[in-house]
């Protein structure tokens, strides 16, 4: 076993995991944290960190103020190692949150967790539960989400939508 949850650390996991090119695994817990609305973790590979074995870290503890809660889908990286998290609720509106944790060589938070889109359910849906992200050009990313409810087409109310997300990092 490489980590049990507790609570203050993360509550019920329910996404994969994702791997880095160090070995170092991410993810994400929708409850417990500092503030009971999920987590984003590191278990660090044991030979980056010179343990005895995996170390367990809290990167950030989601629901303080409008920056999401309830992440549910996981991690993805980019080819800069930024990590990206959808929350399932959360934002401005509620509707959940697309944030962005960039991370130092030494895998420590440089610029802290910010929130890149949020989502407006009448606009471009609500509650996103995954997605991935894709470079397109050098500095230019798209981030495809999985299915949300909510949105707006040319006949007003929708019944669900696919958002893409044009990131520029």
């Amino acid at each position: 076993m490489l980590h049990s949850f507790t609570g203050p650390d993360g509550e019920n996991p329910e996404s994969t995991v994702t791997l880095d090119a160090k070995g170092n695994l991410y993810g994400t817990t929708p409850n417990g944290g500092a503030n009971i609305a999920g987590v984003v973790f590191r278990i660090a590979n044991a030979s980056a960190t010179k343990e005895p074995g995996p170390v367990f870290k809290v990167l950030h503890s989601f629901g303080k103020g409008f920056d999401g809660a309830g992440p549910i889908a996981g991690v993805s990286i980019d080819a800069k190692g930024n990590l990206w998290i959808p929350t399932e609720f959360g934002g401005t509106y509620g509707n959940g949150a697309l944030c962005k944790v960039t991370l130092m060589s030494e895998g420590e938070i440089s610029e802290g967790e910010i929130v890149f889109h949020e989502y407006n359910f009448d606009v471009d849906g609500a509650n996103p539960t995954g997605g991935r992200i894709f470079q397109v050009k050098q500095n230019f990313y798209e981030y495809l989400a999985d299915p949300l409810t909510g949105g707006t087409d040319e006949n007003g109310p929708a019944q669900g939508t696919i958002v893409i997300v044009v990131l520029h990092i």
